[in-house]
């Protein structure tokens, strides 16, 4: 999948294991990835910015 794909919320909602009020907290907090509001209120996700997103929670174990 391209890094410029956009996620549908519910695929995202999937790969990360949380659920749809979760992903909307994320968004009204601004503490989930980058997200789009297309026409007809449609949420989609950057591929590439949910991998930064998630790289930047990444915890190293040392």
């Amino acid at each position: 999948m391209s890094n410029l794909a956009l996620l549908p919320q519910d695929d995202l909602m999937a790969e990360l294991g949380v659920s749809r009020p979760t992903l909307q907290r994320y968004r009204r907090e601004g503490t989930g990835p980058a997200w789009f509001r297309l026409p007809g209120g449609a949420v989609r996700y950057r591929r590439s910015d949910v991998d930064l997103w998630l790289e930047a929670r990444r915890v190293a174990v040392v």
